[in-house]
């Protein structure tokens, strides 16, 4: 029998996934989902069809690190994405932005009611674009499209029947039905017919079969046919939306997007007498809580280490019981329907403290630190989010002001859950270079906080005024951009500004006395604007971050006698090629640039996927005699064990702090690999 189900993923907005034996179907895809699916270990079935119920940005924001998981694991081909009028904006605006949009050739967006954007082949504007001769910016904010086609008004393929409802406020609710499926075959009436092999072959290729006198019909063989599912999927934002809805034949269940809060909707849910799921009900720390592993690890070490990890509380109660309340990892079985209901997943999946291998380290109850400066790690995996690791993020926080060193996705919500970070205060962030792992996370920062401050490269502007007008983000935005010769879009950037006046142009001098700090930069080895970074504080302590780099002289130099200095370490020592190749680090090259540059404390960073669970520490202390060294094995050993700290997600401590957290990071990744 065919299987279908309703799979909820829980984050700040809910996104539902669709499943059936062969193909998913997703709705909404809000920032976190990688990491999400990633915990649970969800696999969604290959050429996945996306859908979108509205385009606000709590419930777009993953839509972009996803097709970019996609592509680069070579899945994205038959990947489709739909939604209301106004989608194919942010698709196009990706599509040819520096971020990494550039790399993918098949993938398609479609508009119900609106615009179809094909993307898959490549014309001479396109090989211009990509070699960075134009930017395809006509008329303002209109970009380059390709093969547009005819309105489309439906969804319908070989499992569903997917008609959108479009609302005056740009939302979209979906009727959704099932195709009807035939009956399985009966394994009891082809035995008490002793039907041989042979027969059944004959009975399936004709549809029939003659057994002495008598003719039976494929039909008489099998159990009945299931009827077509109907499900509404509702995004409900005033009353009169309700007046739009269309019931679909065999209707099972209704997933609201909303929750229903005005006595028209309350009644109409209550008058409907199918299960009703509230896929969005507000509750406190929600995004934690769908990140079990994570939770739980970091609540175990809060528990023994309070003053460098926070710890997640999720205080909320359910008041309502007479509908169905959505909870982390369950899902909705609509076939078979002898399973039909609400029903855990797997409870396997929840991770429990006792689980955890203790760890020996002692943290001293004394602490005797003078720094008022505050360095927490939000995310040191490089590329994606996996279980363990959400991709670039660093905050340091000073007294009135905080600074985020990359924002990358899930950024904002890795905050939220913190309740001593304050929103209103000043916070600038810096964006090292344009690869997504580094700055997805900013469309969040950028609508949820009304006092930010951006230093980003010049060449990631158009991509930033996209997303500002594409989100209609209204809180004012004060930048200052690193000039790049070799990228003439200085016009580009006017002329966009003053039609959308949400940048305030700042200098780099302001923005040093707003913050009270010094800054530097320098050119790294990566990609196009790929920049160091080097934070002078006042009271004479200063810490410096490489971004994603090659071992480089000139980072070397800025970092001279800094007291932190965080280097990305993507690639083991034995991976030193595969370093070379994508122009990035192995954890040797980290050290042997702290040593160098006499930085008293090393922190490690931006670990790849290959061992960000595996085998860490293992091979950080082998000793690998055929790769390029410039310092001797004994001195780089005794810096690795005494002056380098491995970062962990939400690691904290104050800057004179981290020179005694060696120890304790080892012990962290031992427990990691556990």
């Amino acid at each position: 029998m065919a299987k279908c189900h309703i799979q909820f993923i829980k984050l700040a907005k809910t996104s539902i996934i669709l499943n059936f034996d062969q193909k998913s179907y997703i709705f909404n895809i809000p920032e976190g989902f990688q990491r999400y699916i990633s915990d649970f270990s969800i696999k969604t079935k290959a050429a996945s069809q996306i859908f979108f119920t509205n385009l606000n940005a709590s419930y777009i924001n993953g839509l972009i690190g996803l097709l970019l998981t996609l592509n680069f694991d070579k899945q994205i081909d038959g990947t489709k994405v739909y939604g209301p009028p106004g989608l194919s904006q942010l698709i196009s605006a990706f599509r040819y932005s520096e971020i990494g949009g550039k790399n993918i050739i098949s993938l398609s967006c479609h508009e119900f009611w609106g615009k179809n954007l094909i993307y898959q082949k490549i014309d001479e504007q396109f090989k211009n674009i990509l070699e960075g001769n134009i930017y395809p910016v006509l008329n303002g904010l209109k970009l380059v499209k390709y093969d547009e086609k005819e309105s489309l008004k439906q969804f319908t393929d070989e499992n569903v029947e997917i008609l959108p409802i479009l609302h005056k406020n740009n939302n979209i609710s979906y009727i959704i039905k099932t195709r009807k499926i035939r009956g399985n075959v009966s394994i009891d009436k082809l035995k008490l017919l002793k039907l041989s092999n042979i027969q059944k072959k004959e009975l399936f290729q004709n549809h029939q079969i003659q057994l002495g006198d008598q003719i039976y019909s494929e039909a008489y063989f099998r159990e009945p046919d299931l009827e077509e599912q109907g499900i509404l999927i509702l995004d409900i934002v005033e009353d009169s939306d309700l007046t739009q809805i269309i019931f679909p034949y065999n209707l099972r269940c209704i997933l609201h997007i909303n929750d229903p809060k005005t006595e028209n909707y309350i009644n109409f849910l209550n008058n409907i007498n199918v299960d009703h799921i509230l896929c969005n009900q507000e509750v406190k720390n929600e995004y934690s809580d769908s990140i079990p592993k994570t939770k739980m690890i970091c609540n175990y070490l809060n528990s023994k280490y309070p003053f460098n990890f926070p710890n997640y509380h999720n205080n909320h109660s359910i008041e309502n019981k007479k509908q169905i309340q959505l909870q982390t990892n369950y899902h909705y079985i609509l076939i078979p329907q002898n399973k039909k209901g609400y029903q855990m997943m797997n409870p396997s999946m929840i991770g429990q403290t006792s689980q955890i291998k203790e760890i020996n380290f002692q943290q001293s109850p004394i602490r005797n630190y003078q720094s008022k400066i505050l360095l927490q790690f939000l995310g040191t995996a490089s590329m994606r989010p996996n279980k363990y690791r959400n991709v670039s993020g660093i905050i340091v926080k000073q007294l009135n002001s905080a600074i985020l060193l990359d924002c990358g996705e899930g950024t904002y919500h890795q905050l939220q859950v913190q309740n001593n970070f304050d929103f209103t205060q000043k916070i600038l962030i810096w964006i090292s270079h344009v690869h997504c792992d580094h700055n997805l996370g900013i469309a969040s920062l950028l609508q949820n906080c009304n006092n930010v401050y951006l230093l980003v490269p010049q060449i990631m502007i158009p991509w930033l005024v996209q997303i500002i007008e594409f989100y209609q983000i209204k809180n004012q935005i004060h930048i200052c951009y690193i000039p790049y010769q070799n990228y003439n879009l200085e016009q580009e950037f006017i002329n966009q500004n003053a039609k959308l006046q949400k940048f305030n142009e700042i200098n780099l001098e302001q923005l040093q006395d707003l913050f009270d700090i010094q800054l530097k930069y320098v050119n790294v080895d990566h990609c196009p604007q790929a920049y160091g970074l080097r934070i002078n504080f006042k009271d004479g302590s200063s810490i410096s971050y490489s971004g994603d780099t090659r071992p480089c002289q000139q980072f070397i130099q800025l970092s001279q006698n800094v007291d932190l200095m965080i280097h990305e370490a993507t690639f083991t020592d034995n991976l030193q090629q595969n370093a070379i190749n994508r122009k990035h680090s192995t954890i040797r090259e980290a050290v042997e640039s702290a040593i160098l540059a006499n930085a008293k404390t090393l922190i490690l960073t931006h670990f790849s996927q290959r061992y960000c669970k595996q085998g860490f520490c293992q091979q950080i202390n082998q000793n690998i005699n055929e790769i390029q060294q410039t310092i001797n094995n004994e001195t780089y050993e005794q810096y690795l064990n005494q002056k380098t700290v491995i970062a962990l997600d939400y690691l904290s401590g104050l800057l004179d702090e981290y020179p005694n957290m060696v120890e304790l990071s080892q012990q962290l990744q031992n427990l990691i690999e556990q």
